[in-house]
């Protein structure tokens, strides 16, 4: 870091000139990973066993790495990978000096990669370096597969992900906010291995290796191998600003039917009644048809997964005054759609330009249209939800809406046009009255009854978390009993005798 340039600029200015570089650089952008915040991470407190922003397999970058144990049996993964990887060059002449040119190419851009981070990495140049290029050499070579979209056996590269649900774990690590690396790595060893002319577009890259026309691997060509199903007819994914890493490519996936001027022109509205009342004072809610598809029934593990790991989002929300119908396009609601939700947000909630908030403005709209069970039957019978996860039960639906967002995030005003409408709806006539008075008391005495249910429930589970959690409690608690009874009877006895 003390060495001095044949400029005599000291080595420590010239990353300060590169970091700045990267604020309005599309290839890379500062202070684009870094730790969900405190406010978001609050929800993750309901369910102590959920990993919504931390990784359960696999760690990416530097955040998490050798924070767990569980995390490091992936490692020999990553290093399969990566010889996998460096073994894939067309042109033999590199093979003998593929990890060297890698390395220095990545050394090269090091104080960029310190850039993307908000937090100071406290790892030494050659030990960055190393962890870089063995994490994108795993990440690459796992798209690689994934777009290959082959039925073969994964065990050999794999060997610990042998079934779909273990894949679509991985996968979903991958999509966490504090599990990124910045996607010019990625830009960087196609370069290097896959001769993608387009990657070298940047000056510092085109002079390192000459490149030649081979296999593509764009922001776009990934989207429309992966996450093709992603895709709404007649959308345009937008990537001309650039792809930072692989969550925010994820990001893009999602088009976003709302223009820039409607979204920011006012503040947000907040939606003041639930599905059932809406149902209640007579507005009907409907789901719009979409082209979501289950896969393309492959049954290898990758292409299982894949298809298992993929959501589709529609944010176009309409309600017709005339007609008095809501509609909403169908969510799926699959084992990784929570978690890729929630980091979602969390990248939106760092404010980055041209980011945005659609994943943010959605979750809110559907936090105030769900508040309780009854409101997720009613929007499963019309098709505005569907669960495709087995395990997933109404109760834990509710707590996932209700959490995802607190309310205090930034949000735009793309929905305020549709909560209007909804907010100042009335009945008409008479019966539509006795229908509203009906529907609503009905409506009240369930959700009393939820409520009841789950306080008995949780007051249970707590009296038996504490008292008889253990062997010595339960026999606690049993000689407390009868210790109990014994003196009842003493003083009953006591008082017939006196």
């Amino acid at each position: 870091m003390g060495k001095r340039r044949s400029n005599s600029c000291p080595e420590w200015i010239v990353e300060i000139q590169r970091t700045l570089g990267c604020v309005n650089n599309n290839k890379v952008k500062t202070c684009s990973i870094c730790r969900v915040s405190e406010k978001i991470r609050e929800a993750e407190a309901i369910d102590k066993g959920s990993y919504n922003y931390r990784p359960k397999c696999v760690a990416i970058g530097p955040i998490h790495r050798g924070t767990r144990s569980d995390l490091q049996i992936m490692e020999e993964t990553k290093w399969r990978s990566m010889h996998k990887l460096l073994s894939r060059p067309t042109n033999k002449k590199l093979k003998g000096e593929t990890v060297k040119i890698c390395s220095e190419s990545i050394r090269r851009m090091e104080s960029i990669i310190r850039a993307s981070y908000v937090e100071k990495i406290e790892m030494a140049s050659e030990e960055l370096v190393r962890n870089m290029l063995l994490d994108a050499c795993f990440l690459l070579e796992l798209l690689l597969r994934l777009s290959e979209n082959t039925e073969t056996d994964p065990s050999d590269l794999y060997p610990n992900i042998n079934d779909k649900k273990k894949m679509v774990r991985v996968l979903t690590d991958l999509t966490l906010l504090e599990n990124q690396i910045p996607f010019l790595l990625l830009t960087i060893l196609t370069a290097k291995l896959l001769n993608h002319p387009e990657a070298a577009a940047q000056q510092e890259l085109a002079a390192l290796f000459k490149l030649s026309q081979g296999k593509r691997l764009s922001p776009q060509d990934l989207v429309e191998s992966l996450f093709d199903e992603c895709h709404v007819a007649g959308a345009v994914r937008d990537f001309s600003k650039g792809v930072y890493h692989f969550l925010h490519l994820i990001h893009l996936c999602y088009p976003d039917p709302y223009p820039q001027q409607h979204k920011q022109s006012k503040a947000p509205l907040q939606l003041l009644r639930c599905a059932r009342k809406l149902q209640a004072f007579g507005i009907t809610i409907k789901a719009s048809e979409t082209n979501h598809s289950m896969g393309n029934n492959k049954t290898g593990i990758l292409a299982a997964a894949l298809t298992e790991f993929v959501d589709k989002f529609e944010f176009n929300i309409e309600f017709n005054e005339t007609q008095r119908e809501l509609t909403i396009p169908t969510l799926h609601i699959k084992e990784a759609t929570e978690v890729k939700w929630r980091n979602l947000i969390a990248w939106e909630q760092l404010g980055l330009i041209g980011v945005g908030y659609k994943f943010s403005s959605y979750a809110f709209f559907f936090k105030s249209l769900v508040s309780s069970v009854h409101d997720i039957q009613l929007l499963k019978e019309n098709g505005v939800i569907k669960v495709d996860h087995k395990e997933a039960k109404d109760e834990d639906l509710v707590i996932m809406f209700q959490s995802i967002i607190n309310g205090e995030e930034q949000t735009d005003g793309r929905y305020r046009k549709v909560c209007k409408g909804l907010n100042r709806a009335k009945v008409n006539g008479v019966v539509g009255c006795c229908v509203l008075i009906l529907r609503m008391v009905w409506h009240y005495f369930r959700k009393f009854l939820e409520w009841l249910q789950r306080g008995l429930i949780s007051s249970l589970l707590s009296f038996v978390d504490i008292y008889l959690g253990t062997p010595w409690k339960f026999i606690g608690v049993v000689v407390g009993a009868a210790l109990l009874a014994l003196t009842i009877t003493q003083t009953v006895y006591a008082i017939r005798a006196a």
